[in-house]
């Protein structure tokens, strides 16, 4: 049987990849950059991982030390339902990384749904206390107060109502991006952090009339 190849489009991809990870790295999880190997069998992986294919991901990642290739590997050993080797993985990365957020945040998963909710509260806990508006920190730690019932439901809404607060603050930024991106003549580029931008602002909020206003306006002016 003939192995499948990844798609030409996603080794397409794989050198823009390469040169914008390391910067994502090292800007975003406190990692090192990784060599230029390691680098490109993340790039790689990730690729297959997008795909759905997470055996494949999980068995190119196996000797990997990299932190960024470890816990992509743990994702794939979560989504596909092997929850026990996700939670070792997710253990080893920080017990080398403790700053790992990703892993926290999927190791908090992991042990959620295996009905361990206290712990994964304590795991959520500890990163909202050093990143209070992490949007995904705040969204796992309402589901876990819904989890215990109708009585924490408040708990659960306070944890959402920040959740938003912070997805506003994004989608302001992204909004400020798309006004600079049309100053500087990236049209296309505007327009899609647009409605990326609309995606993230609550129905109800007056900023999404100046975001279709903008629309309007660039969509007018490139006609």
């Amino acid at each position: 049987m003939k192995k499948q190849g990844l798609k030409p489009a996603v080794m397409a991809g794989w050198l823009i990849g390469i040169l914008l990870a390391g910067f994502v790295f090292s800007a975003c999880s406190g990692e090192d950059t990784g060599s230029e190997a390691e680098l490109v069998l993340y790039v790689r992986a990730k690729a297959l991982y997008d795909e759905g294919r997470f055996a494949e991901t999980i068995q190119l990642l196996a000797k990997e030390t990299f932190i960024p290739s470890q816990v992509l590997r743990g994702k794939a050993f979560f989504f596909s339902g092997d929850r026990e080797n996700a939670q070792k993985q997710f253990r080893a990365v920080l017990k080398k990384r403790p700053s790992a957020v990703e892993a926290s945040i999927y190791l908090a998963r992991v042990l959620r749904e295996k009905g361990e909710g206290g712990a994964a509260e304590k795991i959520v806990n500890q990163i909202l206390s050093d990143d209070p508006q992490n949007i995904r920190a705040l969204r796992l730690a309402a589901d876990l107060q819904k989890d215990k019932g109708p009585s924490h439901s408040a708990e659960a809404l306070a944890y959402l109502d920040r959740a938003v607060e912070a997805s506003m603050e994004t989608a302001m930024a992204i909004l400020e991006r798309a006004r600079h991106k049309w100053l500087l003549g990236k049209d296309a580029e505007a327009l899609a952090d647009l409605a990326g931008a609309k995606t993230l602002f609550p129905p109800d909020t007056p900023a999404l009339k100046v975001v279709d206003n903008l629309q309007s306006t660039i969509e007018e002016f490139i006609r």
